[in-house]
């Protein structure tokens, strides 16, 4: 039971950029992205990126509190709470960012 709930802790997803390692991995046909840490030089730590793999591209970037997991089908579902108070939900097709 203990071991269960150890790997469902760590695949949840986390807020950025916090718990960016757990964001998702895309790999569709010979094209991959992934996330790394980029240095913000604002005194605050790092930032995650998602990035293509080929190119060294980046794709997309993460607001504070914003939450990422794989949608399925090469998809990025991101939600998170606008400065409303309402929760963002979007779907990004991961080839097209």
């Amino acid at each position: 039971m203990e071991a269960r709930l150890e790997k469902l802790l760590r695949a949840a997803p986390g807020p950025a950029p916090w718990y960016w390692q757990s964001f998702p991995r895309f790999d569709r046909g010979a094209e991959s992205w992934s996330w790394w840490s980029e240095p913000t030089g604002r005194g605050f730590g790092d930032w995650p990126v998602l990035q293509r793999e080929s190119n060294g591209a980046r794709c997309f970037v993460p607001g504070f509190y914003c939450y990422a997991i794989d949608g399925g089908n090469g998809n990025l579902l991101v939600w998170r709470k606008d400065p409303g108070g309402a929760i963002e939900v979007k779907l990004h097709r991961v080839e097209g960012l």
